[in-house]
């Protein structure tokens, strides 16, 4: 913002907010300054719980509104302890921006100091003091993809996002700024079951909240969505355990199936200044997808060459066991494309070269002579080309077991050709073709519900 000089005042012209949030934000970290600017706002409102972007949001609102007024001191002036009204005369081409008076329309506040005490007595020299964080997860690995809230008593507090504050070795630490021998911290983006200070562990939910699952979703994608970093911090609330009863596996869901999901609370822990505080949180869980391929006789396809089309790309190749895992997905994609690569293009042979045709007999021999190769059955031409079979991933789409729609669901992936939309003709006859077999039973019912548990631990690996 420009100056305007009158002969004793310099004023800032706000015409836009913006130009002002822009310039305090290049300067959130320089503590001292965000300091004095919560100490400014404090004398209007209470702030005690706003965030430094909160502080500088509302001193820039108030600013363009002119409810506050920064001035910037003459040369030789000097005002009264804690900001009170400025006076004095002198050169008014100084270079630094504080605060000097009041005024009954608006505030006039420091930026730049508190103001200086009378020139007869010295101020009393307060204790400053340092405080400094540090975030791991529960595997013992740093992380810096959260931010850290600290309010300190009866002082200025901070809001600092790790990823650019904290250094390699994952600590934060403020200057010597703060009088307060406490600090609260708080994790702002976490939910209160996901963070604790080393020594303690994981609080209980105090409270839940009903989560809906829809087509495609499982836990990792409820729990993504609601922002938690791990989906055992809903599944193993014990609201869920009479839900569980009937869904053994955490990303096995029906659409319409409801968890319970710990409500977003602020968690306060307050630690002593002048030390370094370690904080842990939850570790991400992975979110991986699990294929086995193998053939008609239930042997592994191992070693085929496989890509992921959509919606990430990734590729690989079959292990031993014929496994796929696909680890580029996120708990928020539903659908992809996978292609494997059952025969690779081989080139074929040269042609053999002919031999020279015999000079026909003159008279030709009678009756003719019989050649055996002109009587055998000619081979089917080999194909050369790739075999390439492409695959239609519902990602998140397999039903619990323990209902008529998984089983059908696990008949179709073991190759059966059945699904919950079949004719129920065909469904008895594909449920016969499994007993059959995997039973080794030729009169089965071709009911569903008698091939339920079987189907399930062969499909599912368990």
């Amino acid at each position: 913002p420009a100056w305007q000089s009158t002969l004793k005042d310099r004023r800032f012209s706000i015409l836009d907010r913006t130009d002002i949030e822009d310039f305090l934000r290049h300067h959130k970290f320089e503590h001292g300054l965000m300091t004095r600017l919560r100490d400014l706002l404090a004398a209007m409102e209470p702030v005690g719980r706003f965030t430094d972007d909160q502080v500088i949001e509302a001193v820039a609102w108030k600013l363009a509104t002119h409810e506050l007024v920064l001035r910037e001191p003459e040369k030789g002036a000097t005002g009264p302890a804690g900001g009170g009204g400025g006076g004095g005369s002198g050169n008014n081409s100084s270079d630094q921006a504080d605060s000097s008076s009041a005024a009954s329309s608006s505030k006039v506040a420091s930026v730049g100091g508190k103001g200086s005490s009378s020139p007869n007595k010295a101020p009393a020299q307060k204790t400053l003091h340092w405080i400094g964080v540090k975030v791991v997860d529960t595997d013992g690995k740093i992380v810096k993809d959260v931010t850290v809230n600290g309010e300190l008593s009866g002082s200025a507090g901070f809001s600092v996002e790790m990823v650019g504050a904290a250094g390699a070795d994952g600590i934060y630490k403020t200057d010597k700024i703060y009088t307060a021998t406490t600090c609260d911290f708080t994790f702002p983006t976490l939910h209160d079951v996901e963070w604790w200070p080393m020594g303690g562990s994981a609080d209980p939910a105090t409270s839940t909240a009903p989560a809906t699952a829809v087509d495609g979703d499982c836990l990792l994608s409820i729990a993504s969505n609601l922002g938690f970093r791990n989906y055992h911090s809903i599944w193993d609330q014990p609201q869920n355990d009479a839900f569980k009863k009937g869904r053994r596996h955490p990303n096995k869901l029906l659409p319409g199936d409801v968890v319970q999901a710990p409500d977003k609370q602020v968690k306060l822990c307050t630690k002593d200044v002048d030390q370094i505080w370690t904080f842990i949180v939850k570790a991400r869980k992975p979110f991986k997808v699990r294929m086995i391929l193998v053939d008609k006789n239930d042997k592994p396809l191992g070693g085929k060459k496989w890509e992921l089309k959509s919606p990430q790309s990734q590729s690989g190749t079959t292990g031993a066991d014929g496994l796929i895992e696909l680890t580029v997905l996120s708990p928020m994609d539903f659908a992809g494309t996978l292609e494997v690569t059952m025969k690779p293009a081989t080139t074929p042979p040269p042609a053999p070269n002919a031999p020279p045709a015999a000079a026909p007999a003159n008279p030709p021999p009678y009756p003719p002579a019989i050649v055996a190769a002109d009587y055998k059955d000619h081979l089917p031409e080999i194909d050369y080309k790739a075999q390439v079979v492409t695959w239609t991933l519902h990602i998140g789409g397999l039903p619990p077991v323990a209902t008529r729609q998984g089983t059908l669901a696990r008949l179709l992936n073991l190759g059966f050709g059945v699904n919950q939309d079949s004719a129920e003709a065909r469904v008895t006859r594909a449920v016969k073709a499994y007993q059959l077999h995997y039973q080794n039973n030729k009169n089965g019912s071709g009911k569903p519900a008698d091939i339920q548990e079987d189907a399930g631990k062969r499909h599912d690996q368990q």
